[in-house]
């Protein structure tokens, strides 16, 4: 409040002594321009210990001493919302950013930070106007077309992220978070849009380009058990009890022990990768599925 007071009273004085202001212009907006930088450096130093909330305070104080010189400071305003941005204090970022708006100031980023706050305030509708907004003058931009697809996937619209994610892996075709969203996409059976093997080759993908991408070996290893257990139920549904009945439900058997086999040494990498429990868990499923009890055993052991 203090420092407010003191920018309103030097706007004041500045008006009553026109003349010394002029006289002394530089001199008056150069200590002025120190006061604020002293403050954006402040900022800084509180940005860079994580100190967030205190970050943001400092470089709107930056922005407001800026404003006696009618020089709005628009870098020191968007770090104050970057700042309440990462305090998680939606709505006084919101307001950094609208007034940044208010000034002219036009960025793809500055749309994806609103769409951000109206995201950590809840407001999905909001949050989505702001993303096609920015779309319109930025038709393209990568960054808004992912913002767009994850408000999609947070609503449960896989389906209607689908456009935006083509044309993004268009854009970046060895992009490995595109290809794992994609996978993650089809490879929902809850979904109409279901496609195992879209699934499979889009984790297959990124194997190719990044051997060492863990999530797609556990989610490989977890799609073929999936499989496999959809042939076993088909198998087990057979009531037929003839040579023909036998014959097919033995065949699905194998067909899902092939699914099996295919799908154990993505479980194996991904558990070397990361022991945790719950990729031994899956491990341990295959190797109960494939009867490999020696396996087993030694994997209880570790």
């Amino acid at each position: 409040m203090l420092l407010r007071s003191l920018t309103c009273h030097s706007k004041t004085a500045f008006k009553a002594d026109a003349g010394y202001t002029k006289e002394n212009a530089d001199d008056i907006y150069s200590r002025i321009n120190a006061i604020g930088n002293d403050f954006a450096q402040d900022g800084v130093n509180n940005f860079n210990n994580k100190v967030f909330d205190k970050a943001a305070v400092n470089f709107r104080k930056a922005y407001d001493i800026s404003l006696v010189g009618s020089k709005p400071d628009t870098i020191a305003l968007m770090n104050a919302g970057f700042s309440y941005l990462n305090a998680s204090m939606y709505q006084e970022a919101l307001t950094s950013y609208t007034d940044l708006k208010a000034l002219g100031y036009e960025k793809a980023d500055l749309y994806k930070s609103i769409a951000a706050c109206y995201n950590g305030l809840g407001n999905d509708e909001m949050s989505m106007a702001t993303i096609e907004e920015g779309l319109a003058k930025y038709p393209g931009d990568a960054g808004m077309i992912i913002e767009r697809v994850n408000l999609f996937l947070k609503q449960g619209k896989g389906e209607d992220a689908l456009n935006d994610l083509n044309t993004l892996h268009e854009m970046d075709p060895n992009n490995v978070s595109i290809l794992f969203t994609l996978g993650n996409i089809f490879g929902d059976d809850t979904n109409d849009i279901f496609d195992a093997d879209k699934s499979i080759g889009y984790y297959t993908r990124i194997l190719e380009i990044d051997s060492t991408y863990n999530d797609a070996n556990i989610n490989l290893s977890t799609m073929y058990i999936k499989l496999a257990f959809k042939k076993q139920d088909e198998a087990n549904s057979i009531t037929d009890m003839s040579s023909a009945g036998n014959k097919r439900y033995n065949a699905l058997r194998e067909e899902a022990n092939e699914l099996l086999r295919t799908g154990l040494p993505y479980a194996e990498k991904a558990y070397r990768a990361e022991p945790i429990e719950e990729y031994k868990r899956i491990l341990k499923m295959y190797y109960g599925q494939l009867n490999m009890l020696q396996e087993m055993k030694a994997l209880d052991e570790q």
